[in-house]
C-alpha cells in the first residue's frame, strides 16, 4: 500500500489528510487515473503537483513500495 498525503481542498474533499492505495509499479500517470477512479470526489487537475518522497515527480516515474506521494493542488488567492 502506498501512502498518499493530501493538502488544501483535496484533504477537505477526501475528509482526510491521507489515503492508502495499491499503486506499486505504476507510473505517476497511471496512478492519477487509478486515484481518480477510486476516489471520484477528488479534483485532480493537470495543475495538481505530485511529489514522491518530498521531490516533484514526472508522469513516467514508477512508484516503489515505500514511496510516500503528496498531492498538492494549485494555490490561488488574491
Amino acid at each position: 500500500m502506498i501512502k498518499i498525503l493530501l493538502f488544501a481542498e483535496l484533504s477537505e474533499q477526501a475528509q482526510s489528510g491521507e489515503l492508502f492505495i495499491e499503486a506499486e509499479g505504476k507510473s505517476i500517470a497511471a496512478f492519477k487515473d487509478l486515484l481518480q477512479k477510486s476516489y471520484p470526489e477528488l479534483t485532480i487537475s493537470e495543475a495538481t503537483m505530485i511529489a514522491v518522497n518530498e521531490e516533484y515527480a514526472e508522469d513516467n516515474y514508477l512508484i516503489q513500495k515505500e514511496d510516500v506521494i503528496a498531492l498538492i493542488p494549485p494555490v490561488s488567492g488574491g
